[in-house]
């Protein structure tokens, strides 16, 4: 499979009424946690380039996000967004990131770039991520590489309707599909 992995737009009824597409707002502002930066660069530039802007973090903001974080990583991780957590993050880390990101009103939704060869993350990390930013009503788009051992990853978002994409360059897409779309 090459494309895009996404929830089947024919869920029916009962599915529908339980997983509510998020709209991002007009602006689009999304934030983007990661495990490595140059993922992280990498989504800044292709959101950039799409027309959606990525905001910087105040040094409060920043604060408050690295008082989430496990101790071992808040003297080494880059907060200004992209959101660098590094390839030492784990499942706390990325959870404690993304419910800071998700109840800021100036952020349109979560771009999170799952890297899950970093060896402190769990099969369980989808859904958690999933849980907290649809309890937030925040929108979420995940990229995970494709790589059969991952699926486990991926399912973990999908269970939760959460669109994975498998290249950053798509995932940026799926946030301005988001964007795009309006409602009825």
């Amino acid at each position: 499979m090459n494309g895009p992995v996404a929830i089947p737009h024919d869920l029916g009824h009962h599915a529908q009424k339980q997983a509510p597409i998020l709209l991002i707002q007009e602006n689009g502002f999304p934030s983007i946690p990661a495990g490595s930066g140059g993922h992280g660069a990498i989504a800044v530039d292709a959101c950039l380039s799409h027309g959606l802007i990525v905001p910087s973090f105040s040094e409060q903001e920043q604060a408050e996000m690295r008082a989430t974080l496990s101790e071992r990583l808040q003297g080494i991780v880059s907060l200004g967004n992209p959101i660098d957590l590094t390839g030492s993050a784990v499942d706390d880390d990325f959870v404690g990131a993304v419910k800071c990101l998700s109840k800021k009103d100036d952020i349109d939704c979560v771009l999170i770039l799952l890297l899950p060869y970093s060896p402190g993350i769990t099969s369980d990390v989808g859904a958690r991520l999933s849980q907290i930013c649809r309890q937030e009503g925040k929108p979420l788009v995940a990229y995970v590489p494709h790589v059969d051992k991952y699926l486990m990853f991926v399912e973990g978002f999908q269970f939760n309707h959460v669109p994975v994409s498998h290249s950053i360059e798509e995932a940026v897409h799926m946030a301005l599909a988001m964007k795009r779309r309006k409602p009825c």
